[in-house]
């Protein structure tokens, strides 16, 4: 018997004892202990109480203790409210397909924005640019297979990208299509974007958001050394928050995206890439030389070396490289952060001004 079965026969049978009144509260509860704030009440939304996605993580995992079963991280965004999560642990039942599509943002027309998931597989880094666009087409984030630690993730970007393919369809049948993605969901969405051209779709919008190009160094066919991991991931993160220990699946799809973005190889692609670069990735590459040029002073040796191979190596992979695959032109937009920081705050605002006056 599947955990799953189990869980939605347990919840049944302690319905009536339960009640939606007594799940509320214990919800509510986890809800104020992580976030350390008692004022929340049962109809405010996530984001509005200060909701991170670590928080949620911590949430979730709280919540499947208490209840069993998996608390799915986009129920933060499709159930953002205290109330709205405890009828749906209520309502929960077997069987339920894995669905990546995720609602952020209902909005109005027929071409709405898809925006795939960064190299965790989940979609709430989203949330304050899908509620930033305000007036304009539905916001649909594309989280990864795996995150229910049910269904088995896609092994490659090409599969992943494939599914993916097939969820934007089932949404939307025909183009023109809205695609977009921060990270390695950049990445991921470029991939996505020669798929659905090559189906003879029409892409009218890919947006990436700070994605570095993939270009790892070394001798061809050599896998990288573990500092060398190490320093990819710091590059593509930017100093990346740890993944808490019992979150299995997050650890899992991160590892996974990771070794598949190192060893991804950009094809040409016959349409046009929108760029939004932090003015923090732009200037990695002047501090890097910066380092170079003081150690050098000091001698060619040691820190010279490792500050040279840096320098390099951020020139490779830096966004600006996407323009020599892209056949439909190229835009590069600086934005003001750090590679994480873009998709908040005022930055996020600037980012759904964009997106909403190329949409039009």
């Amino acid at each position: 018997m599947t955990l799953e079965i189990r869980y939605a026969r347990r919840m049944e049978s302690r319905q009536t004892e339960l009640g939606l009144s007594h799940v509320r509260e214990q919800l509510l509860e986890v809800w104020r202990f992580v976030l350390q704030r008692r004022d929340v009440e049962v109809d405010d939304e996530w984001t509005a109480v200060g909701g991170s996605s670590l928080d949620a993580l911590d949430v979730a995992y709280r919540v499947e203790e208490i209840f069993g079963g998996k608390f799915p991280l986009s129920l933060f965004a499709e159930e953002p409210t205290v109330q709205r999560q405890a009828e749906w642990l209520l309502s929960r039942v077997e069987g339920k397909p894995w669905n990546p599509i995720v609602r952020l943002r209902q909005g109005t027309g027929k071409r709405p924005f898809f925006c795939v998931h960064p190299i965790d597989g989940n979609v709430l880094c989203y949330t304050e640019i899908a509620a930033a666009m305000k007036e304009g087409p539905p916001f649909y984030g594309i989280q990864a297979k795996g995150l229910d630690g049910v269904e088995q993730p896609n092994r490659t970007f090409p599969e992943m990208a494939a599914h993916y393919v097939d969820a934007i369809r089932g949404v939307q049948r025909k183009g023109p299509y809205h695609l977009g993605g921060w990270s390695v969901g950049g990445t991921i969405a470029f991939l996505v974007a020669q798929q659905l051209r090559a189906q003879g779709e029409e892409v009218a919008l890919l947006a990436m958001i700070d994605a570095l190009y993939p270009e790892r160094s070394g001798s061809a066919g050599r896998d990288p050394s573990p500092e060398e991991w190490q320093e990819f991931e710091q590059l593509i993160l930017d100093s990346p928050e740890p993944v808490p220990d019992e979150y299995v699946e997050g650890r899992t799809l991160h590892e996974l995206n990771l070794e598949q973005w190192v060893q991804f190889r950009p094809q040409p692609y016959d349409g046009k890439i929108t760029m939004i670069v932090a003015d923090r990735q732009l200037g990695r590459i002047a501090d890097a030389l910066a380092d170079l040029r003081r150690e050098m002073k000091k001698g060619p040796f040691g820190k010279a070396r490792r500050a040279l191979r840096t320098a390099e190596r951020l020139e490779r992979m830096s966004p600006l490289r996407w323009r020599e695959v892209a056949g439909g032109g190229f835009e590069m937009i600086p934005l003001a952060g750090s590679h994480r920081s873009v998709v908040q705050g005022e930055s996020a605002a600037k980012i759904a001004q964009m997106l909403g006056e190329r949409m039009r």
